[in-house]
Protein backbone atom coordinates (compact mmCIF):
# COMPACT_ATOMS: atom_id res chain seq x y z
CA UNK A 1 0.00 0.00 0.00
CA UNK A 2 2.79 2.41 0.94
CA UNK A 3 4.66 1.52 -2.23
CA UNK A 4 1.57 2.38 -4.30
CA UNK A 5 1.22 5.73 -2.52
CA UNK A 6 4.90 6.48 -3.09
CA UNK A 7 4.57 5.55 -6.76
CA UNK A 8 1.55 7.84 -7.16
CA UNK A 9 3.33 10.75 -5.50
CA UNK A 10 6.27 10.47 -7.90
CA UNK A 11 4.11 10.57 -11.01
CA UNK A 12 3.88 13.66 -13.19
CA UNK A 13 0.81 15.84 -12.72
CA UNK A 14 -0.61 14.89 -16.13
CA UNK A 15 -0.19 11.19 -15.33
CA UNK A 16 -1.81 11.67 -11.91
CA UNK A 17 -4.81 13.32 -13.57
CA UNK A 18 -5.14 10.48 -16.06
CA UNK A 19 -4.84 7.80 -13.35
CA UNK A 20 -7.38 9.61 -11.16
CA UNK A 21 -9.95 9.97 -13.94
CA UNK A 22 -9.40 6.43 -15.17
CA UNK A 23 -10.06 5.04 -11.70
CA UNK A 24 -13.24 7.13 -11.44
CA UNK A 25 -14.28 6.04 -14.92
CA UNK A 26 -13.76 2.35 -14.22
CA UNK A 27 -15.59 2.56 -10.89
CA UNK A 28 -18.51 4.51 -12.34
CA UNK A 29 -18.85 2.27 -15.39
CA UNK A 30 -18.65 -0.84 -13.19
CA UNK A 31 -21.37 0.51 -10.88
CA UNK A 32 -23.61 1.56 -13.77
CA UNK A 33 -23.15 -1.79 -15.51
CA UNK A 34 -23.89 -3.83 -12.37
CA UNK A 35 -26.88 -1.65 -11.55
CA UNK A 36 -28.18 -1.93 -15.09
CA UNK A 37 -27.77 -5.70 -15.18
CA UNK A 38 -29.40 -6.25 -11.79
CA UNK A 39 -32.34 -3.94 -12.39
CA UNK A 40 -32.95 -5.31 -15.86
CA UNK A 41 -32.37 -8.95 -14.99
CA UNK A 42 -35.99 -9.74 -14.13
CA UNK A 43 -37.21 -8.09 -17.31
CA UNK A 44 -34.74 -10.09 -19.36
CA UNK A 45 -35.68 -13.31 -17.60
CA UNK A 46 -39.38 -12.67 -18.19
CA UNK A 47 -38.78 -11.85 -21.81
CA UNK A 48 -36.67 -14.94 -22.42
CA UNK A 49 -39.24 -17.09 -20.63
CA UNK A 50 -42.02 -15.61 -22.74
CA UNK A 51 -40.05 -16.32 -25.89
CA UNK A 52 -39.62 -19.91 -24.75
CA UNK A 53 -43.35 -20.22 -23.95
CA UNK A 54 -44.22 -18.79 -27.36
CA UNK A 55 -41.90 -21.30 -29.00
CA UNK A 56 -43.55 -24.20 -27.16
CA UNK A 57 -47.02 -22.95 -28.04
CA UNK A 58 -45.95 -22.65 -31.66
CA UNK A 59 -44.73 -26.27 -31.58
CA UNK A 60 -47.98 -27.39 -29.94
CA UNK A 61 -50.03 -25.63 -32.62
CA UNK A 62 -48.00 -27.24 -35.38
CA UNK A 63 -48.37 -30.65 -33.75
CA UNK A 64 -52.14 -30.16 -33.56
CA UNK A 65 -52.09 -29.20 -37.21
CA UNK A 66 -50.24 -32.40 -38.18
CA UNK A 67 -52.62 -34.56 -36.20
CA UNK A 68 -55.71 -32.74 -37.49
CA UNK A 69 -54.57 -33.09 -41.10
CA UNK A 70 -53.88 -36.78 -40.63
CA UNK A 71 -57.22 -37.22 -38.84
CA UNK A 72 -59.06 -35.68 -41.76
CA UNK A 73 -57.13 -37.89 -44.15
CA UNK A 74 -58.10 -40.98 -42.13
CA UNK A 75 -61.76 -39.91 -42.24
CA UNK A 76 -61.53 -39.72 -46.01
CA UNK A 77 -60.20 -43.27 -46.08
CA UNK A 78 -62.80 -44.84 -43.79
CA UNK A 79 -65.63 -43.09 -45.63
CA UNK A 80 -64.39 -44.46 -48.96
CA UNK A 81 -67.04 -46.66 -50.52
CA UNK A 82 -64.34 -49.05 -51.72
CA UNK A 83 -63.01 -49.65 -48.21
CA UNK A 84 -66.51 -49.78 -46.73
CA UNK A 85 -67.63 -52.50 -49.20
CA UNK A 86 -64.49 -54.58 -48.77
CA UNK A 87 -64.65 -54.52 -44.96
CA UNK A 88 -68.43 -55.02 -44.90
CA UNK A 89 -68.19 -58.09 -47.16
CA UNK A 90 -65.05 -59.56 -45.63
CA UNK A 91 -64.72 -63.20 -44.60
CA UNK A 92 -62.31 -65.36 -42.68
CA UNK A 93 -60.62 -66.25 -45.92
CA UNK A 94 -58.59 -63.46 -47.49
CA UNK A 95 -59.79 -62.36 -50.90
CA UNK A 96 -56.95 -61.60 -53.31
CA UNK A 97 -59.14 -59.36 -55.41
CA UNK A 98 -60.10 -57.30 -52.38
CA UNK A 99 -56.45 -57.15 -51.36
CA UNK A 100 -55.33 -55.83 -54.71
CA UNK A 101 -58.16 -53.36 -54.98
CA UNK A 102 -57.65 -51.81 -51.54
CA UNK A 103 -53.85 -51.74 -51.97
CA UNK A 104 -54.20 -49.78 -55.20
CA UNK A 105 -56.58 -47.37 -53.57
CA UNK A 106 -54.29 -46.70 -50.57
CA UNK A 107 -51.25 -46.37 -52.87
CA UNK A 108 -53.02 -43.67 -54.86
CA UNK A 109 -53.99 -41.99 -51.60
CA UNK A 110 -50.45 -41.94 -50.19
CA UNK A 111 -49.06 -40.46 -53.40
CA UNK A 112 -50.81 -37.21 -52.48
CA UNK A 113 -50.04 -37.25 -48.72
CA UNK A 114 -46.33 -37.19 -47.86
CA UNK A 115 -47.02 -36.90 -44.14
CA UNK A 116 -48.01 -40.62 -44.02
CA UNK A 117 -45.41 -43.37 -44.16
CA UNK A 118 -47.74 -46.38 -43.79
CA UNK A 119 -51.44 -47.30 -43.56
CA UNK A 120 -52.78 -50.52 -42.02
CA UNK A 121 -56.43 -51.65 -42.17
CA UNK A 122 -57.77 -54.80 -40.40
CA UNK A 123 -61.23 -56.29 -40.89
CA UNK A 124 -63.04 -58.17 -38.16
CA UNK A 125 -61.61 -61.47 -39.39
CA UNK A 126 -57.99 -60.38 -39.02
CA UNK A 127 -57.34 -59.78 -42.70
CA UNK A 128 -54.68 -57.07 -43.15
CA UNK A 129 -54.63 -54.51 -45.92
CA UNK A 130 -51.64 -52.16 -45.87
CA UNK A 131 -49.15 -50.04 -47.70
CA UNK A 132 -45.81 -49.29 -46.02
CA UNK A 133 -42.99 -47.19 -47.48
CA UNK A 134 -40.52 -48.06 -44.69
CA UNK A 135 -40.68 -51.86 -44.70
CA UNK A 136 -40.18 -51.82 -40.90
CA UNK A 137 -43.67 -52.19 -39.43
CA UNK A 138 -45.24 -54.98 -41.52
CA UNK A 139 -45.34 -57.44 -38.65
CA UNK A 140 -48.30 -55.71 -36.96
CA UNK A 141 -51.45 -57.84 -36.69
CA UNK A 142 -54.95 -57.58 -35.27
CA UNK A 143 -54.15 -59.86 -32.32
CA UNK A 144 -51.39 -57.53 -31.08
CA UNK A 145 -53.77 -54.59 -31.26
CA UNK A 146 -56.51 -56.40 -29.33
CA UNK A 147 -53.95 -57.45 -26.73
CA UNK A 148 -52.89 -53.84 -26.07
CA UNK A 149 -53.89 -52.10 -22.86
CA UNK A 150 -55.52 -49.26 -24.76
CA UNK A 151 -57.73 -51.48 -26.97
CA UNK A 152 -60.84 -51.18 -24.79
CA UNK A 153 -60.40 -47.40 -24.68
CA UNK A 154 -60.26 -47.43 -28.49
CA UNK A 155 -63.57 -49.32 -28.70
CA UNK A 156 -65.21 -46.92 -26.25
CA UNK A 157 -64.31 -43.97 -28.47
CA UNK A 158 -66.75 -45.40 -31.11
CA UNK A 159 -64.84 -44.01 -34.06
CA UNK A 160 -62.71 -41.45 -32.30
CA UNK A 161 -58.94 -41.80 -32.62
CA UNK A 162 -56.10 -42.58 -30.25
CA UNK A 163 -52.69 -40.98 -30.65
CA UNK A 164 -49.93 -43.43 -29.80
CA UNK A 165 -46.17 -43.67 -30.23
CA UNK A 166 -45.27 -46.57 -32.54
CA UNK A 167 -48.80 -47.92 -32.58
CA UNK A 168 -48.99 -47.99 -28.81
CA UNK A 169 -46.04 -50.39 -28.65
CA UNK A 170 -47.42 -52.84 -31.20
CA UNK A 171 -44.80 -52.07 -33.87
CA UNK A 172 -41.28 -53.37 -33.97
CA UNK A 173 -40.14 -50.09 -35.54
CA UNK A 174 -36.36 -50.47 -35.41
CA UNK A 175 -34.50 -47.13 -35.16
CA UNK A 176 -37.33 -44.92 -36.42
CA UNK A 177 -40.26 -43.59 -34.40
CA UNK A 178 -43.82 -43.12 -35.61
CA UNK A 179 -46.82 -41.26 -34.31
CA UNK A 180 -49.77 -43.54 -34.94
CA UNK A 181 -53.40 -42.44 -35.32
CA UNK A 182 -55.52 -45.49 -34.44
CA UNK A 183 -59.29 -45.65 -34.82
CA UNK A 184 -62.08 -48.16 -35.44
CA UNK A 185 -63.89 -48.21 -38.76
CA UNK A 186 -67.69 -48.16 -38.45
CA UNK A 187 -70.18 -49.23 -41.07
CA UNK A 188 -71.60 -45.99 -42.39
CA UNK A 189 -75.04 -47.58 -42.60
CA UNK A 190 -75.31 -49.55 -39.35
CA UNK A 191 -72.51 -47.86 -37.29
CA UNK A 192 -71.21 -51.28 -36.36
CA UNK A 193 -67.48 -51.88 -36.14
CA UNK A 194 -66.20 -53.41 -39.33
CA UNK A 195 -62.42 -52.84 -38.94
CA UNK A 196 -59.50 -50.95 -37.39
CA UNK A 197 -57.21 -48.43 -39.11
CA UNK A 198 -53.64 -47.42 -38.13
CA UNK A 199 -51.97 -44.48 -39.88
CA UNK A 200 -48.29 -43.83 -39.11
CA UNK A 201 -46.64 -40.42 -39.28
CA UNK A 202 -42.75 -40.60 -39.32
CA UNK A 203 -40.82 -38.64 -36.68
CA UNK A 204 -38.68 -37.01 -39.37
CA UNK A 205 -41.73 -35.41 -40.93
CA UNK A 206 -42.90 -34.22 -37.51
CA UNK A 207 -39.46 -32.80 -36.72
CA UNK A 208 -39.23 -31.00 -40.08
CA UNK A 209 -42.71 -29.57 -39.75
CA UNK A 210 -42.31 -28.42 -36.16
CA UNK A 211 -39.05 -26.59 -36.80
CA UNK A 212 -39.78 -25.55 -40.38
CA UNK A 213 -36.20 -24.22 -40.70
CA UNK A 214 -36.58 -21.99 -37.61
CA UNK A 215 -33.48 -22.67 -35.49
CA UNK A 216 -34.53 -19.98 -32.97
CA UNK A 217 -37.07 -22.42 -31.48
CA UNK A 218 -34.16 -24.06 -29.66
CA UNK A 219 -34.05 -27.68 -28.54
CA UNK A 220 -37.54 -29.17 -28.47
CA UNK A 221 -38.41 -32.52 -26.92
CA UNK A 222 -41.73 -34.22 -27.60
CA UNK A 223 -42.81 -36.86 -25.04
CA UNK A 224 -45.87 -39.09 -25.14
CA UNK A 225 -48.09 -39.76 -22.15
CA UNK A 226 -45.57 -42.33 -20.88
CA UNK A 227 -42.68 -39.85 -21.25
CA UNK A 228 -41.19 -41.65 -24.24
CA UNK A 229 -39.14 -39.48 -26.59
CA UNK A 230 -40.58 -38.85 -30.00
CA UNK A 231 -38.11 -36.31 -31.46
CA UNK A 232 -34.65 -34.97 -30.51
CA UNK A 233 -33.96 -37.70 -28.00
CA UNK A 234 -30.33 -38.04 -29.14
CA UNK A 235 -29.22 -34.40 -28.59
CA UNK A 236 -26.47 -34.41 -25.89
CA UNK A 237 -27.85 -31.32 -24.17
CA UNK A 238 -31.33 -32.84 -24.02
CA UNK A 239 -30.03 -36.12 -22.60
CA UNK A 240 -28.15 -34.19 -19.90
CA UNK A 241 -31.25 -32.25 -18.87
CA UNK A 242 -33.67 -35.16 -19.09
CA UNK A 243 -31.61 -37.13 -16.58
CA UNK A 244 -32.52 -34.54 -13.93
CA UNK A 245 -35.92 -33.54 -15.27
CA UNK A 246 -39.13 -33.78 -13.21
CA UNK A 247 -41.79 -35.33 -15.44
CA UNK A 248 -44.64 -34.73 -13.01
CA UNK A 249 -44.72 -30.97 -13.52
CA UNK A 250 -47.19 -29.39 -15.93
CA UNK A 251 -47.26 -26.21 -17.97
CA UNK A 252 -44.47 -24.12 -16.50
CA UNK A 253 -41.41 -22.14 -17.51
CA UNK A 254 -38.48 -21.46 -15.25
CA UNK A 255 -34.71 -21.33 -15.04
CA UNK A 256 -33.17 -24.44 -13.49
CA UNK A 257 -29.60 -25.19 -12.46
CA UNK A 258 -28.71 -28.64 -13.78
CA UNK A 259 -25.16 -29.98 -13.58
CA UNK A 260 -23.78 -26.49 -12.81
CA UNK A 261 -25.47 -24.99 -15.85
CA UNK A 262 -28.48 -22.74 -16.18
CA UNK A 263 -31.29 -23.87 -18.47
CA UNK A 264 -34.54 -22.23 -19.42
CA UNK A 265 -37.01 -25.14 -19.41
CA UNK A 266 -40.57 -24.64 -20.61
CA UNK A 267 -43.15 -27.44 -20.60
CA UNK A 268 -46.61 -27.51 -22.14
CA UNK A 269 -49.03 -30.49 -22.05
CA UNK A 270 -51.29 -30.67 -25.08
CA UNK A 271 -54.80 -32.11 -25.41
CA UNK A 272 -53.43 -35.59 -26.11
CA UNK A 273 -51.60 -35.72 -22.81
CA UNK A 274 -48.26 -35.35 -24.58
CA UNK A 275 -45.57 -32.97 -23.29
CA UNK A 276 -43.76 -30.41 -25.41
CA UNK A 277 -40.55 -29.32 -23.66
CA UNK A 278 -38.23 -26.49 -24.73
CA UNK A 279 -34.66 -26.70 -23.38
CA UNK A 280 -32.22 -23.81 -23.89
CA UNK A 281 -28.90 -23.15 -22.21
CA UNK A 282 -29.32 -19.74 -20.65
CA UNK A 283 -26.49 -17.30 -21.29
CA UNK A 284 -26.98 -13.84 -19.87
CA UNK A 285 -24.69 -12.20 -22.40
CA UNK A 286 -26.75 -13.57 -25.31
CA UNK A 287 -30.13 -13.40 -23.58
CA UNK A 288 -29.92 -9.68 -22.90
CA UNK A 289 -31.94 -7.51 -25.16
CA UNK A 290 -29.80 -6.31 -28.04
CA UNK A 291 -31.13 -2.78 -27.83
CA UNK A 292 -30.06 -2.58 -24.19
CA UNK A 293 -26.60 -3.79 -25.17
CA UNK A 294 -26.36 -1.14 -27.86
CA UNK A 295 -27.48 1.61 -25.48
CA UNK A 296 -25.03 0.47 -22.82
CA UNK A 297 -22.20 0.20 -25.36
CA UNK A 298 -22.94 3.67 -26.76
CA UNK A 299 -23.01 5.06 -23.23
CA UNK A 300 -19.66 3.53 -22.39
CA UNK A 301 -18.12 4.78 -25.65
CA UNK A 302 -19.47 8.30 -25.06
CA UNK A 303 -18.20 8.25 -21.50
CA UNK A 304 -14.83 7.05 -22.72
CA UNK A 305 -14.61 9.75 -25.41
CA UNK A 306 -15.66 12.46 -22.98
CA UNK A 307 -13.17 11.15 -20.45
CA UNK A 308 -10.29 11.18 -22.94
CA UNK A 309 -11.20 14.67 -24.18
CA UNK A 310 -11.52 15.90 -20.60
CA UNK A 311 -8.21 14.35 -19.63
CA UNK A 312 -6.39 15.89 -22.58
CA UNK A 313 -8.01 19.29 -22.08
CA UNK A 314 -7.41 19.46 -18.33
CA UNK A 315 -3.90 18.05 -18.70
CA UNK A 316 -3.03 20.66 -21.32
CA UNK A 317 -4.48 23.50 -19.23
CA UNK A 318 -2.48 22.47 -16.19
CA UNK A 319 0.68 20.93 -17.57
CA UNK A 320 1.44 23.08 -20.65
CA UNK A 321 2.29 26.28 -18.71
CA UNK A 322 4.13 24.20 -16.13
CA UNK A 323 6.10 22.49 -18.90
CA UNK A 324 6.92 25.90 -20.38
CA UNK A 325 8.19 27.01 -16.99
CA UNK A 326 10.28 23.85 -16.74
CA UNK A 327 11.81 24.43 -20.19
CA UNK A 328 12.62 28.02 -19.24
CA UNK A 329 14.17 26.87 -15.99
CA UNK A 330 16.28 24.32 -17.90
CA UNK A 331 17.73 27.21 -19.95
CA UNK A 332 18.93 28.75 -16.70
CA UNK A 333 21.31 25.78 -16.44
CA UNK A 334 22.80 26.92 -19.77
CA UNK A 335 23.17 30.48 -18.50
CA UNK A 336 20.12 31.82 -20.38
CA UNK A 337 17.87 33.91 -18.14
CA UNK A 338 14.63 34.42 -20.05
CA UNK A 339 11.29 35.57 -18.74
CA UNK A 340 8.34 33.26 -19.46
CA UNK A 341 5.87 34.90 -21.80
CA UNK A 342 2.78 32.68 -21.77
CA UNK A 343 -0.89 33.49 -21.32
CA UNK A 344 -2.16 32.44 -17.91
CA UNK A 345 -5.10 33.19 -15.66
CA UNK A 346 -5.07 34.61 -12.17
CA UNK A 347 -4.59 31.17 -10.68
CA UNK A 348 -1.72 29.36 -8.99
CA UNK A 349 0.07 28.81 -12.31
CA UNK A 350 -0.21 32.50 -13.18
CA UNK A 351 1.14 33.42 -9.77
CA UNK A 352 4.00 30.95 -10.21
CA UNK A 353 4.83 32.52 -13.60
CA UNK A 354 4.85 36.03 -12.13
CA UNK A 355 7.09 35.02 -9.24
CA UNK A 356 9.47 33.24 -11.62
CA UNK A 357 9.69 36.27 -13.91
CA UNK A 358 10.38 38.56 -10.94
CA UNK A 359 13.12 36.18 -9.84
CA UNK A 360 14.65 36.17 -13.34
CA UNK A 361 14.60 39.98 -13.47
CA UNK A 362 16.35 40.18 -10.11
CA UNK A 363 18.96 37.62 -11.20
CA UNK A 364 19.61 39.47 -14.47
CA UNK A 365 19.96 42.75 -12.60
CA UNK A 366 22.33 41.10 -10.16
CA UNK A 367 24.42 39.71 -13.03
CA UNK A 368 24.55 43.13 -14.72
CA UNK A 369 25.71 44.70 -11.49
CA UNK A 370 28.36 42.02 -11.04
CA UNK A 371 29.55 42.35 -14.66
CA UNK A 372 29.69 46.12 -14.40
CA UNK A 373 31.62 45.86 -11.17
CA UNK A 374 34.10 43.44 -12.71
CA UNK A 375 34.43 45.64 -15.78
CA UNK A 376 35.26 48.66 -13.66
CA UNK A 377 37.73 46.64 -11.66
CA UNK A 378 39.44 45.17 -14.75
CA UNK A 379 39.49 48.58 -16.50
CA UNK A 380 41.33 50.05 -13.54
CA UNK A 381 43.84 47.18 -13.73
CA UNK A 382 44.27 47.69 -17.48
CA UNK A 383 44.86 51.39 -17.06
CA UNK A 384 47.76 50.50 -14.82
CA UNK A 385 49.05 48.04 -17.43
CA UNK A 386 48.70 50.62 -20.18
CA UNK A 387 50.71 53.09 -18.21
CA UNK A 388 53.37 50.41 -18.03
CA UNK A 389 53.33 50.04 -21.83
CA UNK A 390 54.14 53.68 -22.54
CA UNK A 391 57.45 53.85 -20.61
CA UNK A 392 58.29 50.33 -21.79
CA UNK A 393 58.05 51.37 -25.44
CA UNK A 394 59.83 54.64 -24.81
CA UNK A 395 62.67 52.86 -23.02
CA UNK A 396 63.14 50.49 -25.98
CA UNK A 397 63.14 53.45 -28.39
CA UNK A 398 65.82 55.36 -26.47
CA UNK A 399 67.87 52.22 -26.34
CA UNK A 400 67.73 52.04 -30.12
CA UNK A 401 68.68 55.74 -30.53
CA UNK A 402 71.65 55.28 -28.20
CA UNK A 403 72.86 52.37 -30.25
CA UNK A 404 72.68 54.43 -33.47
CA UNK A 405 74.56 57.39 -31.97
CA UNK A 406 77.27 55.17 -30.55
CA UNK A 407 77.59 53.60 -33.97
CA UNK A 408 77.92 57.14 -35.43
CA UNK A 409 74.95 56.52 -37.69
CA UNK A 410 73.72 60.10 -37.38
CA UNK A 411 71.44 60.07 -40.42
CA UNK A 412 69.70 56.93 -39.26
CA UNK A 413 69.47 58.37 -35.76
CA UNK A 414 67.83 61.50 -37.15
CA UNK A 415 65.36 59.48 -39.21
CA UNK A 416 64.72 57.36 -36.15
CA UNK A 417 63.99 60.37 -33.93
CA UNK A 418 61.77 61.88 -36.66
CA UNK A 419 59.76 58.63 -36.97
CA UNK A 420 59.55 58.36 -33.18
CA UNK A 421 58.24 61.90 -33.01
CA UNK A 422 55.61 61.11 -35.64
CA UNK A 423 54.62 58.02 -33.63
CA UNK A 424 54.15 59.92 -30.37
CA UNK A 425 52.48 62.81 -32.15
CA UNK A 426 49.77 60.43 -33.44
CA UNK A 427 49.73 58.66 -30.09
CA UNK A 428 49.26 61.86 -28.03
CA UNK A 429 47.26 64.00 -30.45
CA UNK A 430 43.97 62.42 -29.35
CA UNK A 431 43.18 61.53 -25.76
CA UNK A 432 40.37 59.10 -26.68
CA UNK A 433 40.73 55.42 -25.95
CA UNK A 434 39.10 54.63 -29.33
CA UNK A 435 40.76 55.42 -32.64
CA UNK A 436 40.01 54.40 -36.22
CA UNK A 437 41.75 51.48 -37.85
CA UNK A 438 43.37 53.99 -40.24
CA UNK A 439 44.88 55.88 -37.28
CA UNK A 440 46.01 52.64 -35.67
CA UNK A 441 47.66 51.47 -38.92
CA UNK A 442 49.44 54.85 -39.39
CA UNK A 443 50.80 54.58 -35.87
CA UNK A 444 52.05 51.06 -36.63
CA UNK A 445 53.72 52.33 -39.83
CA UNK A 446 55.69 54.92 -37.83
CA UNK A 447 56.56 52.31 -35.26
CA UNK A 448 57.78 49.88 -37.95
CA UNK A 449 59.91 52.66 -39.48
CA UNK A 450 61.55 53.16 -36.11
CA UNK A 451 62.13 49.44 -35.63
CA UNK A 452 63.35 48.90 -39.18
CA UNK A 453 66.01 51.62 -38.72
CA UNK A 454 66.89 50.23 -35.36
CA UNK A 455 67.30 46.64 -36.63
CA UNK A 456 68.99 47.64 -39.85
CA UNK A 457 66.51 46.17 -42.34
CA UNK A 458 66.03 42.98 -40.44
CA UNK A 459 62.53 42.57 -41.85
CA UNK A 460 60.25 43.61 -44.66
CA UNK A 461 56.68 44.88 -44.28
CA UNK A 462 53.48 43.96 -46.19
CA UNK A 463 50.37 45.94 -45.19
CA UNK A 464 47.03 45.24 -46.91
CA UNK A 465 43.97 47.06 -45.49
CA UNK A 466 40.42 46.87 -46.88
CA UNK A 467 39.27 50.44 -47.45
CA UNK A 468 35.86 49.62 -45.91
CA UNK A 469 37.37 49.17 -42.46
CA UNK A 470 39.44 52.39 -42.30
CA UNK A 471 36.84 54.39 -40.34
CA UNK A 472 35.84 51.63 -37.94
CA UNK A 473 36.95 52.35 -34.40
CA UNK A 474 38.92 49.97 -32.23
CA UNK A 475 40.71 50.33 -28.87
CA UNK A 476 43.97 52.28 -29.19
CA UNK A 477 47.16 50.20 -29.19
CA UNK A 478 45.42 47.07 -30.49
CA UNK A 479 47.86 46.28 -33.32
CA UNK A 480 51.05 47.97 -32.11
CA UNK A 481 51.77 45.65 -29.14
CA UNK A 482 51.17 42.62 -31.37
CA UNK A 483 53.52 43.97 -34.05
CA UNK A 484 56.11 44.74 -31.36
CA UNK A 485 55.75 41.18 -30.06
CA UNK A 486 56.24 39.78 -33.59
CA UNK A 487 59.51 41.74 -34.00
CA UNK A 488 60.97 41.01 -30.56
CA UNK A 489 59.94 37.34 -30.23
CA UNK A 490 59.71 36.26 -33.84
CA UNK A 491 61.92 38.17 -36.25
CA UNK A 492 64.90 39.09 -34.02
CA UNK A 493 65.71 35.45 -33.24
CA UNK A 494 65.61 34.41 -36.90
CA UNK A 495 68.67 34.07 -39.10
CA UNK A 496 68.38 36.34 -42.08
CA UNK A 497 65.59 38.68 -43.08
CA UNK A 498 62.04 38.19 -41.84
CA UNK A 499 58.65 39.43 -42.99
CA UNK A 500 55.75 40.98 -41.16
CA UNK A 501 52.32 40.92 -42.83
CA UNK A 502 49.43 43.08 -41.62
CA UNK A 503 46.01 42.94 -43.21
CA UNK A 504 42.39 43.81 -42.45
CA UNK A 505 39.35 42.19 -44.15
CA UNK A 506 35.75 43.36 -44.08
CA UNK A 507 32.80 40.92 -43.68
CA UNK A 508 29.12 41.62 -43.18
CA UNK A 509 28.99 40.63 -39.51
CA UNK A 510 32.63 40.93 -38.47
CA UNK A 511 36.10 42.30 -39.32
CA UNK A 512 39.36 40.37 -39.33
CA UNK A 513 42.63 42.03 -38.29
CA UNK A 514 45.77 39.94 -38.61
CA UNK A 515 49.48 40.28 -37.77
CA UNK A 516 51.65 37.48 -39.14
CA UNK A 517 55.40 36.91 -39.06
CA UNK A 518 57.68 34.17 -40.41
CA UNK A 519 59.94 34.19 -37.38
CA UNK A 520 61.05 31.42 -35.04
CA UNK A 521 57.51 30.62 -33.88
CA UNK A 522 56.18 29.45 -30.52
CA UNK A 523 55.91 25.93 -29.17
CA UNK A 524 52.47 24.35 -28.64
CA UNK A 525 52.52 24.58 -24.84
CA UNK A 526 53.33 28.31 -24.91
CA UNK A 527 50.46 28.88 -27.39
CA UNK A 528 48.06 27.13 -25.02
CA UNK A 529 49.30 29.25 -22.10
CA UNK A 530 48.79 32.43 -24.11
CA UNK A 531 45.19 31.42 -24.90
CA UNK A 532 44.62 30.72 -21.20
CA UNK A 533 46.25 34.02 -20.16
CA UNK A 534 49.17 32.32 -18.42
CA UNK A 535 52.25 34.18 -19.68
CA UNK A 536 54.52 37.08 -18.61
CA UNK A 537 54.53 39.38 -21.67
CA UNK A 538 53.11 42.71 -20.50
CA UNK A 539 52.18 44.23 -23.86
CA UNK A 540 50.44 41.23 -25.43
CA UNK A 541 48.67 40.21 -22.21
CA UNK A 542 47.39 43.75 -21.67
CA UNK A 543 46.18 43.93 -25.28
CA UNK A 544 44.29 40.62 -25.05
CA UNK A 545 42.56 41.53 -21.79
CA UNK A 546 41.72 45.05 -22.94
CA UNK A 547 40.19 43.88 -26.22
CA UNK A 548 38.21 41.11 -24.48
CA UNK A 549 36.73 43.63 -22.03
CA UNK A 550 36.00 46.12 -24.81
CA UNK A 551 34.04 43.57 -26.87
CA UNK A 552 32.71 41.64 -23.84
CA UNK A 553 33.99 38.31 -25.15
CA UNK A 554 36.76 35.82 -24.38
CA UNK A 555 37.40 34.76 -27.99
CA UNK A 556 38.42 37.95 -29.74
CA UNK A 557 42.14 37.20 -30.21
CA UNK A 558 43.39 33.86 -31.53
CA UNK A 559 47.09 32.83 -31.65
CA UNK A 560 48.35 30.19 -34.09
CA UNK A 561 52.02 29.20 -34.24
CA UNK A 562 54.41 26.34 -34.86
CA UNK A 563 58.03 26.13 -33.84
CA UNK A 564 60.27 27.53 -36.67
CA UNK A 565 57.19 28.30 -38.83
CA UNK A 566 56.19 31.76 -37.61
CA UNK A 567 53.22 33.10 -35.67
CA UNK A 568 49.85 34.48 -36.70
CA UNK A 569 47.64 36.56 -34.40
CA UNK A 570 44.05 37.06 -35.59
CA UNK A 571 41.63 39.61 -34.09
CA UNK A 572 37.94 38.98 -34.89
CA UNK A 573 35.84 42.08 -34.24
CA UNK A 574 32.19 40.97 -33.92
CA UNK A 575 30.63 44.40 -33.87
CA UNK A 576 31.31 47.14 -36.40
CA UNK A 577 31.57 50.62 -34.88
CA UNK A 578 31.71 53.34 -37.45
CA UNK A 579 32.90 56.87 -36.78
Amino acid sequence: MYKVKGWLKDLKISTKIIVYYLVLFILSISFITLFFIETDKKTIYDKVKQMSVDAVKSISSKMDYIVDITDNQSKMLISSQTIQNILRNGSEKSNFTYQQEIDNYMADFMNFNDNISSIYIFDNYGNKYFIDNTAQTKNINLQSIKASSWYNNLIELRGGYLLKLNGGGTFQNGSQNYVSIIRVINDLNTQKIIGIMVINIPDQYINDTLYDGNASLGNIILLDEKNHNIINEDLPANKEVLQSFNYNSKNYSEIQNINSKQYIITELQNKYGWKIISINLFNESTAMNQSYNVVLLIGIILDGVLLIVGLLFSSLIITRPIQTLIEAMKEVELGKFKEVNIKTCNDEIGELKNIYNIMICQIKKLFIDIIEENRTKRKAELDVLQQQIKPHFLYNSFDAISSLILSKENDEAFEFVNALGQFYRSFLSNGNEEITIKEEVDMVRHYLTVQKIRLGGKFTIDINIDSRVLNIKIPRLTLQPIVENAINHGIRGKLGTGKITIYAMYYEDHIILSVEDDGIGIDEKTVENIKKGIFTGVGLRATIERVNIYYNSENIIDVQSEKSNGTKVTITIPQVKES
